[in-house]
């Protein structure tokens, strides 16, 4: 953005130099830069007020993106940990003890905690998006009606 100003500011510098000695070049000028500064400055204005709305939803995006890779990558996280200790712990380790199940068992841990958050949103004091909000999400949260 601030290039493309150095840019106008430059084509208006440039428009404004006087090197004719002509009093029609002085004339035209005169009534040419003043009209081409408007102008420009219109255009400077529409080009801010488009960059609002879209730098918004840039955000908003971008913000959407964060939590959706917060909400899922813990429970992935915790698979890819459980694959690789299941791994591990067929030859020894301190999950040796379920061996070749220590995958199952990690996958229990996650269902678990995740049938844990959906009775804890189904508690109608508590808010149904997310754990600790205080307040429902019409649209994404869940119903506590108890189906």
């Amino acid at each position: 953005m601030a290039s493309r100003v150095q840019e106008q500011i430059d084509a208006m510098k440039s428009i404004a130099s006087v090197d004719g000695d002509s009093l029609g070049n002085v004339i035209a000028k005169a009534i040419l830069l003043p009209v081409t500064t408007l102008f420009a400055s219109l255009s400077a204005l529409i080009a801010a007020g488009i960059d609002v709305p879209i730098k918004t939803f840039d955000a908003f995006g971008t913000g959407l993106g964060g939590l959706a890779e917060a909400l899922l990558s813990g429970p992935a996280d915790m698979l890819q940990a459980g694959a690789n200790e299941a791994a591990a712990s067929i030859q020894s380790g301190v999950w040796s003890q379920f061996g070749p199940l220590s995958f199952a068992v990690m996958v229990g841990g996650v269902l678990a905690g995740a049938y844990l958050f959906a009775k804890y949103t189904d508690i109608p004091s508590t808010g149904n998006f997310m754990a600790f909000l205080p307040f429902d999400v019409p649209v994404l949260g869940n119903d506590e009606e108890g189906d």
